[in-house]
């Protein structure tokens, strides 16, 4: 009983995870699909209209034009990355048949939901200054990943309120387009009719692509394997249950009694009163850590009824597969219970090991992820500079053979005139992810004139990063002169930028850098100016390119307002470049959350792994001393010691655990962390089977050995 309603629980939080992270992706990233639920089927186009000289109400205009002519619902959706101002962040509009949102939001001003959508002036939001506003109903506020930082950021209109709402710093838009049903035909009227938005001569922007494309994420809370697991260790208390009846079982069939009445008489009990007990739990578990009454709460309990399904049937399976296993053994077997155990009892050793592998493989990646982030946070919190700073991402619109070496070179100078730290450019990063759809996979492209991606440094910010001579000799990077230039870049990269390096080395001396260097990837290169800077612009790596015909370049800055406000008017103005920004703390703080969120995950699966390993521990352990009860029992008799009275069972829990945890610390190995954490568990799992063991035999010994001697086997 206690196994089912902790089973019930976790089951019901790690799917509650799954539930929230796929809501979130939903509403969060497209907001769309979950909106026009009663379109499972969208297309969408990623379109910035500056690109082509357009207007954002030109591209309102033929959105609402083609909506009119082929009769298409429409979602429309843009951001302001300036989350500095509250009005700002993500905008939805949506049109079509509205009262789909009523299950997503909150209504606290008395008002009938029925009445909701009369007129067009409603907005939903979290966000309190959005008036007229009304709560989206997540299923938990918490959970989100956007709760500290975007959550208040979401605001959805109607459509009719475009003109009035869209920011005027919005600059890309996703278009989402609902169909009945995915079509050659339908997507190629999108394509053609949207053409005048198709600024790229190169493979990487312009294309219409289905919504279930976007909605491919890896959804890495998931606890899939754990669950199936959870659900084989209550098959396990099922075959212990039959193996514990396994006499009677017999005797009533030998008696003569139906199969339908043994199972009646002595299991329909306990089937239907686990049953009944793990529904409840998930369904009290499910009120519990949820902040929704409504619909939302019934979908998500919707989607544990499968789980209840699962339980019952497989409980039914394991019953009578055990049950006519037991039944077919000969009538002096049943009487003696001299059934051989060693099969039955191998397989759960077996499953153990599969167990133990399953459960603590999902935490690899968990803890690589909490590496990374809490990296990017204690650099944030040694350098107050660039936590406090704000982030400024440019995409240029001018293509690059026009205007890309001017404008590098004129950040270049910004660098030297001590304006700004440090300038990545990224070209041509888009091969490493959009040359991945299908659309373009027979597109090949020139690499001549290849720009490598580079990155402009001043020299009094290079703390960040490991520099060595040809010799690897290490350099401390404030020795460098000032009055010389560098050019630094990985070794595995030196002969590929050698055509692109070489105009350079007659004013540049060349380094290198190490392949995990701080905020510059390996396959950077770095040109070092000389200077020193007072009122530094942070250009910061890892922004790629919108494609093979502009560049984009990004920084972080913490200056005063007045002067980023010149540079980012010169630099638009002068170079054609448009902009985004975004405050470095709300990146810090949301690395926080997400670091939070990875160690309840990680302590969840660690809790699910302890307890069905007791589970399997106590079910091996039971099969053991009922298989071999007669031959522990004179063993005890003649006062053989301890290990030798169950060295079988010791030897067969040891082996199964050190071969799992073999397998896990090899497939580890490398990663420190990951292989510390490893270790630990393994400990705490040994000294646990050590307790399990000592105490499950004490207990038999103590209660059941003198039965056995007394002939009543």
């Amino acid at each position: 009983m206690v196994f089912t309603i902790l089973l019930a629980i976790l089951i019901t939080t790690s799917s509650f995870q799954v539930f929230n992270y796929e809501y979130q992706v939903g509403l969060g990233l497209l907001g769309v699909d979950q909106i026009h639920r009663e379109h499972s089927k969208a297309y969408y186009i990623d379109i910035t209209p500056s690109e082509v000289n357009r207007s954002i109400d030109d591209l309102i205009e033929d959105v609402r034009t083609f909506s009119e002519r082929y009769k298409y619902n429409i979602a429309i959706t843009t951001s302001e990355d300036d989350y500095s101002n509250q009005e700002n962040g993500y905008f939805y509009f949506i049109s079509g048949n509205e009262s789909n949102l009523l299950s997503h939001i909150i209504v606290k001003e008395g008002r009938l939901k029925e009445s909701f959508f009369i007129n067009d002036d409603w907005v939903i939001s979290n966000n309190h200054l959005k008036k007229p506003s009304y709560l989206i109903d997540y299923l938990d506020n918490r959970f989100y990943d956007f709760d500290s930082t975007y959550k208040d950021s979401i605001s959805i209109y109607p459509l009719s309120k475009i003109e009035e709402y869209y920011p005027s710093s919005g600059i890309q838009t996703l278009v989402t387009i609902f169909v009945d049903e995915y079509s050659t035909q339908i997507q190629e009227t999108i394509f053609d009719y949207f053409q005048v938005y198709n600024y790229m001569n190169g493979p990487s922007g312009f294309f219409v692509s289905e919504l279930g494309q976007m909605n491919n994420v890896s959804v890495d809370r998931e606890l899939q394997p754990a669950t199936v697991v959870a659900v084989i260790s209550v098959l396990m208390l099922m075959v212990l249950t039959v193996l514990k009846n396994g006499k009677e079982i017999g005797i009533r069939y030998l008696q003569g009694q139906s199969t339908i009445q043994i199972i009646k008489k002595l299991f329909l009990k306990d089937i239907i009163g686990l049953s009944i007990l793990f529904a409840f739990t998930i369904f009290c578990t499910a009120f519990v850590i949820t902040d929704s009454y409504g619909t939302l709460l019934f979908m998500f309990l919707v989607k544990l009824i499968p789980f209840v399904l699962i339980y019952v049937f497989s409980i039914l399976g394991c019953l009578f597969v055990t049950y006519f296993l037991v039944v077919k053994r000969t009538s002096n077997e049943i009487l003696k219970s001299s059934m051989s155990i060693v099969p039955i009892y191998m397989l759960t050793l077996i499953l153990k090991a599969l167990s133990i592998i399953i459960l603590l493989i999902p935490i690899f990646t968990r803890i690589q992820s909490i590496e990374y982030k809490q990296g990017h946070i204690n650099s944030l919190t040694e350098n107050p500079m660039v936590l406090n700073s704000k982030r400024i991402a440019y995409a240029s619109k001018s293509p690059v053979d026009k205007d890309y070496k001017d404008y590098e070179k004129a950040l270049f100078e910004l660098v030297s005139q001590n304006d700004i730290a440090y300038a990545n450019h990224d070209a041509y990063d888009f091969y490493l992810t959009v040359l991945k759809h299908d659309q373009y996979k027979n597109i090949e492209l020139a690499m001549d004139g290849y720009v490598p991606p580079s990155v402009h440094i001043n020299n009094a910010y290079l703390d960040y990063i490991s520099i060595t001579d040809e010799t690897n000799r290490m350099l401390n990077p404030k020795m460098l002169s000032k009055d010389k230039n560098y050019i630094l870049v990985s070794k595995e990269r030196v002969n590929t930028y050698y055509n692109y390096l070489e105009p350079y080395m007659s004013n540049y001396e060349i380094l290198y850098i190490q392949p995990n260097s701080t905020y510059v990837s390996a396959n950077r290169t770095i040109a070092i100016p000389a200077g020193t800077i007072d009122d530094p612009i942070y250009f910061v790596d890892n922004v790629y390119s919108r494609g093979i015909d502009n560049f984009t370049v990004s920084l972080l800055y913490n200056g005063e307002t007045n002067s980023l406000t010149n540079i980012l008017e010169r630099m638009d103005q002068e170079y054609d470049a448009s902009y985004k920004v975004v405050k470095s703390r709300d990146i810090y703080e949301l690395s926080i959350f997400e670091i939070k969120n990875d160690y309840l995950v990680c302590l969840q699966s660690i809790g699910l792994y302890f307890l069905i390993l007791l589970i399997i521990n106590y079910t091996s352990i039971k099969i053991y001393v009922d298989g071999y009860s007669k031959k522990i029992a004179i063993r005890y008799l003649n006062g053989t010691n301890y290990y030798n009275r169950y060295a079988m069972l010791i030897n067969g829990s040891v082996f199964s655990t050190i071969a799992a945890f073999t397998y896990l610390l090899y497939q580890a190995s490398g990663d420190k962390a990951i292989a510390a954490v490893l270790l630990g568990i393994f400990v705490v799992t040994l000294i646990l089977e050590w307790i399990t063991i000592k105490a499950s035999i004490k207990k038999y010994e103590s209660t059941e050995v003198s039965t056995i001697l007394k002939g009543d086997d």
